[in-house]
C-alpha cells in the first residue's frame, strides 16, 4: 500500500465513483465526444511516468478513460472481449528483450520482397564480404593497344608488323567493376520505381 492512501474499496464503491464522475463530466464539458478526454489521457500518462507513486495521477488517468469510453459508447463488455482478443495477438507476438522505463513494442515481421519477373535480388554494392570480389574479379578483360616495346614504331618489327603498336588484353579493375555495378543499380532501381 501506498502511503496516504487507504485500502482498496470495494467494487460497489468503485462503481458508485465512476457513477458520479460520469454525471459531473457531463455537467461540466457537455456533450463531446471522446479524442479530448484521450488526448488529455495521453499528458497523464506522461505525468504518472514521471511520479509512478503519485496515485492522484492514476485516478486522473482512470477517470479520463472512464470519460473517453463512456462519450465513445463503448460498453464495458465491449473491452472486456477486446482485452481477450489482443491478450491472444499479443500472447503470439515476438517481444525485444525487457527493459525499465523503456517501452517496449512488439517486433515487427517483415514483409519479404516483391520481385518482379525477370528481375533478380542482388546487392547494391559489391564488396570482398559478401563474396563480389571473389566471384568477379578476374572475369573480365577489355582490348587495349599500346606502343610496341621492341619498336615503339621506329623499325620493322615482328611483334608489331611494323605498326608500333600491339593488342593486348587487360584484366578490368575491380574499381570499374563496382563502378559499373553501381551504376546498374541505379538504373533498374529507378526504373522499378517508376514502374510502381
Amino acid at each position: 500500500m501506498l502511503a496516504n492512501y487507504p485500502p482498496a474499496q470495494p467494487a460497489k464503491d468503485r462503481e458508485q465513483v465512476r457513477r458520479e464522475h460520469a454525471e459531473w463530466s457531463q455537467a461540466t464539458f457537455g456533450n463531446v465526444g471522446p479524442v479530448g478526454p484521450l488526448n488529455h489521457l495521453s499528458k497523464e500518462a506522461l505525468e504518472a511516468a514521471e511520479q509512478p507513486g503519485d496515485l492522484s495521477e492514476w485516478a486522473d488517468m482512470q477517470f479520463l478513460l472512464w470519460d473517453a469510453q463512456r462519450r465513445a459508447g463503448v460498453t464495458d463488455e465491449q473491452i472486456t472481449q477486446a482485452m481477450i482478443d489482443k491478450l491472444a495477438v499479443n500472447k503470439q507476438r515476438k517481444w525485444p528483450e525487457p527493459k525499465d522505463g523503456e517501452p517496449r513494442l512488439h517486433i515487427k515481421e517483415q514483409p519479404a520482397p516483391v520481385v518482379p519477373d525477370s528481375y533478380v535480388m542482388v546487392p547494391m554494392r559489391l564488396t570482398a564480404e559478401n563474396g563480389a570480389k571473389g566471384a568477379l574479379s578476374g572475369e573480365f578483360s577489355e582490348t587495349k593497344f599500346v606502343n610496341c616495346p621492341e619498336c615503339f614504331g621506329d623499325d620493322e618489327c615482328e611483334t608489331c608488323d611494323g605498326s608500333g603498336r600491339i593488342e593486348i588484353t587487360v584484366p578490368v579493375t575491380w574499381t570499374t567493376i563496382k563502378e559499373i555495378w553501381a551504376k546498374g543499380v541505379e538504373h533498374f532501381s529507378a526504373t522499378a520505381q517508376e514502374n510502381n
